[in-house]
């Protein structure tokens, strides 16, 4: 980091401190004259200026800390509003300022000051300054109650965000009463996007006294379920659906409603937007039994342009389909679509498969046919094919009557590639009891040079959990692989891990005749 001084000209001061802090010059070794200057400057733009890179260098002076402490203290009590706010402003920014009795005292009288500016600036100070010092006297609590009460919007949705990062139980207490709310939603329309959303989450923990008094807030918020922005939409879909819960006959029509309108914003062409929209309405089917008609198929379908983590999560709405016959046709499409994208996107859509069989039952055997294919076909493709085990393993897919070449596939796999420890780990964990196992041991054997540490250890791991289970087989394969790894160019933990089960070995032979 360089260090650099401010040139003596008092005019040149705060142009050139800007600069020097822009570039990522240290300018503390002049932060007294920078305060200096602060204190004495009755320009408030130079004046903020001046405060933000006192507040950014203030760490490495930590002795000039009471300083400007008491400066902003004596900027609280300014006739000005715009100064008592800035003050305010960098008084919480200050680490431990909250803790101080004069730094809280002055904040209490902030938080009640009559200019709506200084108000809503320390409301969000007192936000940022205690969730850092993880302390919020009854104080501070009070104060930020009355905050929600207050006339105009800002303060009020800024003081409800403080309450609900810091006192969650104080605030569920405002959103008790029927009028309280009735309040908030009026106040709707004067609101900014992300104001509406922190209404939103709030209101959640409202329990409507009456089916009534739901519908008629659902009623009023309404036209928010087909907002322009996303993030308004899915936070009243939330809020819908807790609504609705308190109205049974009215449940299921909410839950169509909040989907349709998740849905319809999938279609916007952001990949962003779709990923938030269908990770809610995974939650809504997780968590209440939203189901997907034949309507909405059209709006799952993959798309070229999908990324990964869009894929999955259309992949698991897939699942919640209605109708076996719905499900088959997208069961098809995942089918149509593997090998189109990337490695990546082509093991989740490998995995979705596994998951139609596992979840619907009539669906198993075809969903089998489909990874068999997959493994005859990538037996050079170690992601794939490691994918399609994985999916078949998960399914409980008697694999080894119906895929009589597994064991040949797999050889052709890791030769390949020899050092994937994932194909390793799912041979000796999946299948041990394959009676050609003891194969693989003998495959990797003669690639074991070309191993990495990671993957010597799986083998190592794989090879004893076959020799155990087929000890007459496996026992000279499981040997010679002992050997290979106990060699003096072995790393320790290689050749003490070899030697571990070759005493095991030892043990389990030395038992029955000592008996």
């Amino acid at each position: 980091m360089q260090t650099s001084h401010l040139p003596v000209k008092e005019e040149d001061v705060v142009e050139r401190a800007l600069e020097l802090v822009a570039i990522g010059t240290d300018v503390s070794d002049s932060l007294d004259v920078l305060q200096v200057k602060a204190a004495a400057t009755n320009d408030l733009v130079q004046q903020k200026a001046l405060y933000g890179i006192i507040s950014s260098q203030l760490w490495r002076r930590p002795e000039l800390y009471a300083r400007f402490l008491k400066q902003l203290l004596a900027d609280c009590g300014s006739v000005d509003p715009l100064l008592r706010g800035l003050a305010a402003r960098h008084i919480c920014a200050l680490n431990g300022g909250v803790q101080d009795a004069n730094v809280r005292e002055q904040l209490l009288a902030l938080l009640r000051d009559k200019s709506i500016y200084v108000r809503l600036q320390a409301v969000c100070g007192v936000r940022r300054a205690v969730s850092a010092s993880s302390e919020l006297d009854d104080d501070i609590r009070t104060a930020l109650l009355e905050n929600t009460q207050h006339e105009h919007p800002a303060i009020c949705v800024a003081a409800i965000a403080a309450l609900l990062d810091l006192d969650a139980e104080s605030i569920s207490l405002v959103s008790a009463l029927l009028p309280d709310v009735q309040r908030l939603v009026a106040l709707m329309p004067q609101l900014t996007d992300s104001e509406k959303c922190i209404v939103a989450r709030h209101l959640q923990s409202f329990k409507p006294p009456g089916e009534d008094d739901a519908l008629a807030i659902m009623n009023e918020l309404d036209e928010y379920l087909a907002h322009r922005s996303c993030a308004v939409v899915v936070a009243m879909a939330r809020l819908f659906v807790h609504l609705s819960t308190s109205v049974p006959s009215v449940h299921k029509d909410v839950l169509d409603r909040a989907k349709h309108s998740l849905l319809s914003l999938t279609a916007s062409g952001s990949a962003e937007i779709a990923y938030a929209c269908f990770q809610e309405l995974q939650k809504l089917a997780s968590s209440h039994g939203l189901k997907f008609s034949a309507q909405d198929i059209a709006l799952l379908r993959l798309r070229a342009s999908d990324p990964v983590y869009v894929i999955e999560c259309k992949i698991n709405c897939m699942l919640e389909v209605e109708d076996v016959p719905n499900a088959e046709e997208l069961l098809k499409e995942l089918d149509a679509w593997i090998g189109e994208f990337d490695m990546e996107s082509n093991c989740a859509l490998i995995a979705g498969i596994g998951h139609f069989g596992r979840k619907i039952a009539s669906m198993r055997q075809r969903c089998a046919a489909i990874l068999f294919s997959v493994l005859r076909v990538n037996s050079g493709e170690s992601p794939s094919f490691c994918a399609a085990l994985r999916a078949l393993d998960a399914g409980s897919t008697p694999i080894s009557s119906e895929l009589p070449e597994l064991p040949e596939l797999t050889a052709k796999a890791l030769a390949a590639d020899p050092a994937t420890i994932a194909l390793i780990q799912l041979v000796g964990n999946a299948y041990v009891q394959h009676p050609q196992a003891p194969y693989f041991i003998a495959c990797l054997e003669q690639s074991y040079a070309l191993l990495s540490s990671g993957a010597k250890l799986a083998l190592l791991a794989s090879a004893s959990l076959i020799f155990h289970a087929q000890p007459a087989t496996a026992h000279q394969p499981y040997i010679n692989l002992l050997r290979h790894a106990m060699g003096a160019n072995e790393p320790v933990f290689v050749r003490d891990r070899a030697c571990f089960q070759l005493r095991t070995i030892a043990l389990q032979t030395s038992e029955p005749e000592s008996r």
